[in-house]
């Protein structure tokens, strides 16, 4: 271990005991703006101060920080702190083939997986000017508009339950599972489905996917 860090020093060295913030408050160091937007924002006035939304909060339905800046009861502010969720994909792709990317991408938006997929895949097929068979094409527009519909699902009765509506989110998961049970008997995955692939899908529509279509569009028409 370095020792001629000039930083480094006994813990009981009285100085050091001294300079020990007495809370976690005292130890943040000054904030430095990045932007004038932010110069402006983390400025208070009489009267105001900070409250930090999340980044664990149930409202935000993820890992999101929202700093408000508030007068009393009023929120006269807010800046929202983005990159919670970070995983560092781009990095691991790099240390995969094209093939490696397609799973990787699946956890970027969990609700609708298959767009995330379709990312590197299309990428891969422009770069390549790769024409993708007919069939292939319309399977992919199929299970594309099947997640979005099943994510939107979600997403309005997350809204109607964060305004106060409790029934509403429990038509929307039950119509998600419809879609997400048609999904697995295409996939074998209810959630992260590994299904594009550069030049197509892996797989064609089997007869259980066809039959819980069919039967799902029966009702909802």
């Amino acid at each position: 271990m370095t020792t001629d860090h000039e930083q480094i020093r006994s813990l009981d060295d009285p100085e050091v005991m001294v300079q020990t913030p007495a809370t976690i408050y005292d130890a943040v160091p000054p904030l430095t703006p990045r932007t004038e937007r932010e110069a402006e924002f983390y400025q208070l006035e009489d009267g105001e101060m900070f409250l930090n939304l999340g980044p664990q909060h149930p409202s935000t339905h993820g890992v999101l920080r929202v700093v408000l800046k508030i007068d009393g009861e009023r929120i006269v502010d807010l800046d929202p702190v983005l990159g919670y969720l970070h995983r560092g994909v781009e990095k691991i792709c790099e240390y995969g083939d094209w093939h490696h990317a397609i799973s990787n991408t699946d956890p970027l938006e969990y609700a609708a997986s298959m767009f995330s997929e379709a990312l590197p895949v299309l990428a891969a097929e422009q770069l390549l000017d790769l024409e993708v068979p007919r069939r292939a094409d319309y399977i992919r527009v199929l299970t594309w508009e099947l997640n979005r519909i099943s994510s939107h699902a979600l997403f309005i009765g997350w809204l109607a339950l964060d305004l106060g509506g409790i029934t509403p989110i429990l038509y929307g998961f039950a119509e998600r599972d419809e879609i997400v049970e048609m999904l697995a008997a295409l996939t074998g995955q209810k959630l992260l489905f590994n299904y594009m692939r550069i030049g197509g899908v892996n797989g064609d529509l089997n007869h259980e996917f066809l039959s819980r279509l069919g039967d799902w569009m029966s009702r909802a028409g």
